[in-house]
């Protein structure tokens, strides 16, 4: 079969579209003049979809929108109906393991006994090696649980699935020490009827947490840092003794990339069990969150916060300049935050970033608040399910 002479056919559920089937389908272009994309409901999955044909439909259109020669169509019928009705050569299924195959070849089999010798028109693909564990039914497992699944499908597909799944509309909050993101973070979730989440809070839960896993953080916190950031009996971590000296100009900086290693997985496990049941607008409050490369987390949506005042903020909050000094020169700028933000939501083709400035002025933070209140509305598309 030469690719340009013929007509590819690739059937899917599309519950949802993840990485592997875009994969599946960029390949099998590659062999037709054109494909076909067929978005179906599964006579075995009736009633157990989670997205709607409709909506299945456009997200595929939307993922595979930069294939050229891709035709995304849907239908409720048959599978060779559909292909005697495109006129198709080939019929192209992904397989990711020899038991995927043995199941494809007999589910092909059974379509011979209205089309006779369809299944010899059927080409297997192999998964590639890092995308054969990823499925559907897996992606949507993940979500129930509050893993973040952006390695897995498109963002703007992680983010509906939240939102159907376990009812959460997720934003970051982000911004410098001392900038008043929690005082934000905190007046945004009461005006949107949401949760303040923090992960600072998270961190000093872990540190004091009672738990063999949480020990052995602390053990190794002890070995890059020094015995005394524990307490005497190693059963807490002493947060100002920890802070001074990872911030410390002298700390390397692949010790502080340990210490990000050993305790961000901690930190996910305690904020996968803290949302278990929480429903509506999530504030993900973390200074870190774009410098560690986790805008993901939060579908690429981030507010950055600034403050015109960070100097009464200091002195408001008993901070002196030299310390504030200290840990500024390991965050980035506004505008780093910023270009970062607006470079992976280019690239991910999803996300909203935001600039605020918090004011100590309450009349001016009052105002400021509303309007950003409605601008996360929107961002989130609010409104329209209200």
């Amino acid at each position: 079969m030469e690719g340009h002479q013929a007509r590819g056919l690739v059937p899917l559920s599309a519950d949802p579209m993840t990485y592997g089937h875009i994969d599946l389908i960029t390949r099998a272009s590659t062999q037709c003049r054109e494909l076909i994309v067929l978005i179906a409901l599964n006579d075995g999955k009736c009633g157990s979809y989670v997205l709607p044909l409709c909506e299945r439909v456009l997200m595929a259109r939307r993922a595979l929108r930069a294939i050229k020669n891709v035709r995304v169509i849907e239908s409720e019928g048959l599978l060779v109906d559909v292909f005697l009705r495109e006129g198709c050569d080939v019929v192209f299924r992904g397989i990711r393991n020899e038991a995927d195959k043995t199941y494809e070849e007999t589910q092909m089999r059974y379509h011979d006994l209205i089309l006779p010798g369809f299944s010899q028109r059927v080409v297997y693909l192999p998964a590639r090696q890092e995308l054969r564990d990823i499925s559907s039914s897996l992606v949507k497992a993940f979500v129930s649980h509050g893993v973040d699944v952006s390695p897995f499908v498109p963002l703007f597909v992680k983010a509906r699935l939240e939102e159907l799944i376990v009812g959460q509309f997720l934003i970051g909050v982000s911004g410098g020490m001392a900038s008043g993101k929690s005082y934000v973070a905190a007046q945004l979730a009461q005006h949107l009827g949401g949760t303040h989440v923090n992960f600072d809070e998270f961190l000093r839960e872990l540190y004091v947490e009672d738990s063999p896993g949480a020990q052995l953080v602390r053990d190794r916190l002890a070995e890059l840092l020094g015995r005394d950031v524990l307490s005497p009996d190693g059963k807490s971590v002493e947060r100002q003794t920890l802070k001074v000296r990872i911030f410390d100009p002298h700390c390397p900086n692949d010790v502080r990339r340990a210490v990000h290693d050993l305790t961000t997985p901690h930190v996910l496990r305690l904020y996968r069990k803290y949302l278990k049941g929480v429903r509506g607008v999530v504030l993900v409050e973390w200074a870190q969150l774009v410098e560690m490369g986790l805008a993901n987390l939060v579908n690429n949506r981030v507010i950055v916060v600034d403050s015109p005042d960070r100097d009464e903020l200091l002195k408001k909050r008993g901070i002196d300049r030299d310390a504030f000094d200290r840990v500024a020169a390991h965050q980035w700028s506004v505008e780093q935050k910023v270009s970062t933000l607006e470079s992976v939501v280019a690239r991910d083709q999803f996300g909203s970033v935001v600039v605020y400035e918090n004011s100590l002025d309450p009349e001016r933070s009052a105002r400021g608040i509303e309007h950003l209140a409605t601008h996360v509305r929107e961002i989130l598309h609010l409104k329209e399910r209200s």
